[in-house]
């Protein structure tokens, strides 16, 4: 074993002097690798995009009254940004058959907070064995709210 420098006079050698030039473009080449790869492992990706820290609830899916679903439902806001959330809800009964869908704004839920609310669906078909499945996504439109 020998020095780098022997190392690098030995391999400029062998490449000859026609191709020579490939040394440093190889070398920066490794270089940039290098510099990748542990940039790769120094900055993680985050995992969740924040508006995706939201997390929904069924508490109560009131299928009683003819014709309609009463259901009361809690939305968490887990990100530190204050949202707005397009809540929709679906109804399905047996063999998966949708009886019935609609959807809720839910406007400026504070970060970290927990707010219950409530929508009326109305069905078509038998809702025995009927259940009630929520979806959040991120509100981004105008809510013609007035404050």
């Amino acid at each position: 074993m020998g020095s780098v420098r022997d190392v690098w006079r030995r391999g400029y050698q062998r490449l000859g002097p026609r191709r020579a030039w490939l040394a440093p473009v190889l070398l920066g080449e490794a270089a940039v690798l290098v510099l990748v790869a542990v940039l790769g492992i120094v900055l993680q990706v985050v995992t969740t995009p924040h508006p995706d820290r939201v997390s929904t609830r069924v508490q109560a899916c009131d299928l009683a009254t003819k014709g309609a679903a009463q259901v009361t439902f809690t939305l968490n806001n887990g990100d530190r940004a204050r949202h707005s959330y397009k809540v929709t809800l679906i109804v399905t009964g047996a063999a998966s058959k949708q009886l019935g869908a609609g959807a809720i704004l839910v406007n400026d839920v504070e970060p970290r907070a927990t707010v219950t609310s409530r929508m009326l669906v109305q069905l078509v078909g038998d809702p025995t064995g009927a259940s009630c499945v929520l979806r959040a996504d991120l509100f981004t439109g105008t809510s013609m709210q007035h404050n």
